[in-house]
């Protein structure tokens, strides 16, 4: 399954940013360009193409969250 016409990838995109900045607090434009995903025996494989814009300071809110920084 492909999905890559910009109606639902901006769907998509819109859903995920709401999620972030409601989980982690951190406001990102999150913008999915395509999203493929393969089913083989029981397994699935997600391939996203994704661009996200930040300010520096949530950038690093969001490392200190992931314990990185």
């Amino acid at each position: 399954m492909k999905i890559s016409s910009k109606f639902l990838t901006g769907i998509v995109s819109k859903i995920i940013d709401k999620l972030v900045r409601k989980k982690l607090g951190v406001d990102v434009g999150v913008q999915i360009n395509s999203v493929q995903a393969t089913m083989q025996e029981g397994n699935t494989h997600l391939h996203l193409d994704v661009d996200a814009d930040m300010k520096k300071e949530d950038l690093e809110n969001l490392l200190k969250k992931a314990g990185i920084l």
